[in-house]
């Protein structure tokens, strides 16, 4: 009896009913009537709980992070709770998303390809999602903003002619010596 309670003619809980276990969600309730002069005979009540699944909760809803152009894959950094014991959850893309990236429904990566202009230091890009649980439930929105740097791919180069350059130091040079 310590998670419920008589009132009049009703059963009442003492504390909120969340069993996601199902051996949790019976309970045989033993009770007798006493009118104070006479008491009654043992009597049970079987209670069943249904359990009502619960949304998926993201930690974060929005966040900011930095990744190398190419070929990107990186966690979204979103965490999901969920009261519920079935932790099978689908990540999906949402509207507002920029083209050059998609969702890994199975992991919440962040996917794609982009290669930036040249002399474009940094692009930043939107990416919004939600996580949906096997009961169909989903999550509040997740927006990512991304920023890509350029990886600076392109080789060094002399822009004219150069000559070699030759200098010599000997065994006594004092180190920091200038040499030319």
């Amino acid at each position: 009896m310590e998670s419920y309670y008589m009132k009049s003619n009703n059963l009442k809980t003492r504390v909120a009913l969340n069993y996601e276990r199902e051996k949790q969600r019976f309970a045989k309730l033993y009770f007798t009537v006493n009118d104070g002069y006479c008491k009654s005979d043992l009597y049970t009540l079987d209670v069943e709980i249904v359990d009502v699944p619960e949304p998926p909760v993201l930690t974060h809803e929005e966040m900011f992070i930095e990744v190398y152009e190419g070929e990107i894959n990186t966690p979204s950094n979103v965490f999901v709770l969920d009261e519920d014991l079935d932790k099978d959850f689908t990540f999906s893309e949402l509207g507002g998303t920029d083209d050059e990236f998609d969702i890994d429904p199975v992991t919440g990566n962040i996917i794609g390809s982009v290669t930036l202009k040249k002399n474009t230091k940094y692009k930043d890009f939107t990416v919004k999602m939600e996580v949906t649980d096997k009961h169909g439930l989903s999550s509040s929105k997740y927006t990512a903003k991304v920023r890509v740097y350029d990886a600076n791919t392109n080789r060094p180069y002399f822009n004219h002619q150069t000559q070699p350059l030759r200098l010599s130091a000997l065994d006594c040079t004092p180190p920091g010596a200038q040499l030319g």
